[in-house]
């Protein structure tokens, strides 16, 4: 016997109006097979920046590419937990900070794994607190940067 099935729906609710439409745009412009193809279509014409965005849409490619290495990156979270780290930092501006906050809003550190906090900015008030928040020799420090040049990362 199988187990049940949960089912779960959403509502728009006082966005009902707004988001009905643009939906069914979306379905109509078939957005999700033409993101899926890299269709740079989805947002430009100009064949300069179209190039650009195929570019950008390397991400698509992530749960292959990343599949192959799920036991490296288990050995290294163990590692990280048996040298004592707490606390997870990343130090990033803009598109390389983006992920990291994704991820400490909607999933929770589970037993014994260090939390995970994002420092995206280059304000000392910002620096010190984040400086204050934990014991700086139980936080790990990741330095994201997409060219390793970028003088807000390299500040930080």
């Amino acid at each position: 016997m199988s187990p049940a099935r949960a089912r779960q729906s959403e509502s728009a609710g006082s966005l009902q109006v707004q988001y009905a439409p643009a939906l069914a745009g979306l379905v109509r412009g078939r957005a999700v097979g033409r993101l899926r193809d890299r269709d740079p279509g989805l947002w430009t014409a100009d064949a300069a920046v179209a190039e650009v965005i195929r570019n950008r849409l390397g991400w698509l490619d992530a749960p292959r590419w990343l599949r192959d290495q799920v036991p490296a990156l288990q050995a290294f979270a163990g590692d990280v937990r048996a040298e004592g780290f707490t606390r997870i930092l990343p130090l990033g501006m803009g598109g390389s900070s983006l992920a990291p906050e994704v991820l400490q809003r909607v999933a929770a550190a589970g037993p014994g794994a260090p939390t995970l906090e994002v420092l995206d900015s280059t304000d000392p008030a910002a620096i010190q607190s984040a400086e204050a928040a934990a014991r700086l020799d139980r936080t790990f420090f990741l330095v994201s940067s997409k060219s390793g040049k970028t003088i807000e990362t390299l500040s930080q």
